[in-house]
């Protein structure tokens, strides 16, 4: 996703995760969403997933890290955001999750205060 279609769409998961997007801009991410996980995991949601949860839990450091002190929920709403929001693919997950990481620090916030934020 090129970076000003990459921008938008991570404007519009925000929306969406607030409650606050129009149906369009959630049907918009939704197309987005599917055709992700089509085209770069093979339709599996679940291989996305425990890839996405692979890169962020290093990106945060680990069971020993902030990862760590997550509640499954904290955890979730998190692991949701990243994969709405960045669309990782196998060669992108870890950079995109060191960005997240960069974005997380750079808002003053705890990972926690970050996720419940986002829920």
């Amino acid at each position: 996703m090129a970076n000003e279609q990459a921008h938008e769409h991570g404007e519009l998961v925000v929306k969406l995760m607030a409650g606050k997007a129009t149906q369009d801009e959630a049907a918009r991410v939704g197309a987005n969403w599917k055709q992700w996980v089509r085209q770069e995991w093979e339709g599996s949601q679940d291989r996305a997933a425990a890839f996405s949860v692979e890169a962020l839990s290093t990106a945060f450091g680990g069971g020993r890290g902030e990862w760590g002190t997550l509640t499954t929920e904290e955890g979730t709403a998190l692991l949701q955001f990243f994969m709405l929001a960045y669309l990782p693919t196998r060669s992108s997950r870890d950079d995109d999750a060191r960005s997240l990481r960069d974005v997380v620090r750079n808002s003053g916030m705890k990972l926690r205060h970050y996720a419940q934020k986002i829920m």
